[in-house]
């Protein structure tokens, strides 16, 4: 903590009144609320113990730096300190999306939640702009290897081996997943993605919204944080919203794919499943196990795995974890 209050004074805020430590989402990273005699501000601490982290603090910067220059409404860095891992920024308050869709009456904060749709219209339109492919560690492009190597291979190891305790090997998924990465990849860098476009990373600060943790932007298919906002777990929306929400971004993108959307809510349905199991076990963040049901209950729903034929092993798997968690209640808890 000394390290800390030493950083924020060298900032120019030498009147501390207190600090207060925020709950952090699925990042390593700590966060502390800064607060001074006149307003707050937030600190950000990341570590760069390692080279993973080290590239996180700078993508975080840079990111940063250019979307708010090309009028993406992203938190200002106020000071920063890379060798340390310190940054300070604006203290965006506490509203998430998530909190307004479950507040407010269900009118408004439809209204709410299909606004935010034009804020990820506006990144699409300037993130091409704002983009520095250079600190991307793991590759700048959303490209079939990324898919399968961090998203579906990421679902069979954390989630199906990891958590279910299945023994469901990368030969068995092979065909399905290089299938499915082919959709849903590409090697365009027409376009770039946020990555995590979902209601925990979406703030309301003074009435407008404001993006957060967007370090993982990279090229790739602008459906996909359509499929992350369309099939979000934190929240549950009627699918009459979220057809409501495809149809207004498409309105405004003459270049939408409903088919590549599909594929990217699969892809994007695996990874979340795999992601909450990492960090609700491995992690041991037990708060993301709460979300789990709701996105196997999305994937059990899937109509492309049923449908197509080239996902047949992937099809079997889905039924197999779905009789196994069944039939072992410590883990129907967590799932049904």
């Amino acid at each position: 903590m000394e390290e800390l209050i030493r950083f924020i004074k060298e900032c120019g805020y030498r009147r501390i009144k207190k600090i207060v430590p925020l709950k952090g989402d699925g990042s390593d990273r700590s966060f502390f609320r800064i607060y001074l005699e006149n307003g707050s501000l937030v600190l950000v601490h990341n570590s760069p113990n390692n080279p993973a982290r080290k590239w996180e603090n700078l993508a975080f910067l840079v990111h940063s730096s250019n979307l708010r220059r090309y009028g993406i409404p992203v938190p200002q860095v106020i000071a920063e300190d890379l060798h340390r891992g310190l940054f300070l920024i604006e203290d965006l308050g506490d509203d998430h999306l998530q909190d307004v869709v479950k507040k407010v009456p269900q009118r408004a904060s439809l209204r709410t939640w299909i606004s935010a749709v034009e804020l990820m219209a506006l990144f699409h339109s300037r993130g091409p702009l704002a983009f520095d492919e250079t600190v991307c560690p793991d590759g700048s492009c959303y490209d079939p290897v990324f898919v399968i190597e961090k998203e579906l291979e990421y679902f069979r190891t954390a989630f199906l081996k990891s958590f279910l305790g299945l023994n469901i090997t990368w030969d068995y998924l092979k065909d399905d997943f290089c299938f499915l990465a082919e959709k849903a990849g590409t090697w365009n860098c027409d376009s770039v993605i946020h990555r995590d476009f979902q209601s925990r990373n979406i703030m309301i600060h003074n009435g407008t919204f404001r993006l957060i943790d967007y370090q993982s932007m990279r090229y790739g298919p602008p459906e996909y944080d359509l499929a992350s906002f369309v099939i979000d777990p934190y929240v549950s929306v009627p699918d009459s919203w979220k057809k409501r929400a495809i149809n207004y971004y498409t309105g405004m993108r003459k270049d939408f794919n409903p088919v590549r959307l599909e594929y990217l809510m699969l892809t994007r349905n695996l990874q979340i499943l795999g992601a909450f199991a990492f960090l609700g076990i491995v992690k041991g963040k037990k708060y993301f196990l709460n979300f789990i049901p709701r996105a196997w209950k999305i994937l059990r729903e899937n109509g492309l795995i049923r449908k197509n034929r080239n996902l047949r092993n992937l099809r079997k798997t889905v039924e197999t974890a779905d009789s196994h968690v069944k039939m072992h209640g410590h883990i129907a808890v967590k799932l049904l």
